[in-house]
């Protein structure tokens, strides 16, 4: 910390970092009270994060997918990208 980041702090009188201390303390409890609902919101994230990503996912590889079908003449990609196709087609 710098000299100055030290005594900035000094502006404030004691009685005005007490409030300021009460309002973080309290800031802190009532987030906190319900924590259910907390768990509950916690869980909806991760599940819809979850979702979210496997959506997302699924895209990006019909994409790629659909780029390397359309690269099948070229000489050196074009067997890769139909071994993927027929592995892809096969699969279904």
């Amino acid at each position: 910390m710098s000299k100055k980041d030290k005594n900035s702090y000094k502006e404030y009188s004691d009685s005005e970092l007490e409030k300021i201390g009460r309002l973080v303390v309290n800031v802190g409890e009532t987030g906190y009270r319900n924590k259910l609902a907390v768990y509950k919101m916690s869980f909806l994230k991760g599940i819809l994060s979850g979702i979210g990503g496997v959506i997302g996912a699924t895209i990006m590889i019909a994409i790629l997918l659909f780029i390397l079908s359309l690269l099948s003449e070229i000489p050196l990609i074009g067997d890769l990208a139909q071994k993927l196709e027929y592995t892809v087609e096969s699969a279904r």
